[in-house]
């Protein structure tokens, strides 16, 4: 069982010894384990590096039967359900269901992803999409993965946006209705020539991205790249100025 600090570690106090299958707990992160804590805890307790440090006699060979071995309908991972209605349950993930799943993913991208390709992880890793989007399809692709600040849903989630700028960026329905309301905020502060401009450049872009949606027309209006420059300092001022894909 791999987990983040002392505090969670605590959990572990008095229901170790329930756990018959529980080999070992590793801390992960900067907290020191406490002196006392294998007096507490009925299995071996590791930092990560201790941990890490335990495949060192491990052979080459002998992982790779261990890879060999593995089974696409085995089970790779379980997410936990929020709980909302009844105790969590355990949700099997195998490993056909990662890897397909991943694969039809990145087949809507609507071109390859490679290690050009940057994107940030702010969702919690609990959680399928983020799984998905953060972990098995980057390991598919090579992307580069950026991990937000902890307080990133809480605001500081913009920053990382302009430090980073993504080439994909995936968001919650929250996430873009926030971003709306700072862009509606500074719509409002806008006055005479510059909006008229920028009403006309939303409008053009507006009815770009409909014609583009499932069915749609796939033509674009008159001027649309003209709009399409103009927002450009929008898109920067997000730092979305390089995405290609947003979900």
């Amino acid at each position: 069982m791999v987990v983040e600090g002392v505090k969670q570690l605590e959990k572990y106090y008095s229901i170790a010894k329930e756990l018959k299958n529980l080999k070992a707990l590793v801390v992960y992160g900067p907290d020191d384990i406490p002196a006392d804590i294998k007096a507490k805890v009925s299995v071996p307790v590791y930092k990560f590096d201790e941990f890490l440090k335990l495949g060192t006699s491990v052979s080459d060979s002998d992982l790779q039967a261990r890879e060999d071995a593995q089974k696409p309908n085995e089970v790779t991972s379980l997410i936990y359900t929020s709980g909302t209605t009844g105790p969590p349950k355990a949700v099997m993930i195998t490993h056909d269901n990662a890897t397909w799943t991943a694969k039809a993913q990145l087949s809507t991208m609507g071109r390859l992803l490679d290690n050009d390709d940057h994107i940030i992880s702010y969702l919690p890793l609990s959680h399928i999409a983020a799984q998905m989007l953060d972990m098995y399809c980057p390991i598919a692709t090579g992307l580069q993965i950026w991990f937000a600040q902890p307080d990133a849903l809480r605001g500081s989630l913009g920053v990382t946006l302009k430090d980073v700028r993504p080439t994909i960026f995936f968001g919650v329905p929250r996430v873009w209705e926030k971003i709306y309301d700072k862009m509606q905020e500074v719509a409002k502060s806008s006055t005479g020539i510059k909006k008229i401009i920028a009403t006309w450049a939303k409008k053009k872009s507006s009815k770009y991205w409909n014609n583009h949606q499932f069915g749609g027309s796939k033509k674009s209006p008159a001027f649309h790249g003209l709009s399409f420059k103009i927002l450009g300092k929008v898109r920067e001022a997000l730092g979305l100025d390089r995405v290609s894909g947003c979900v």
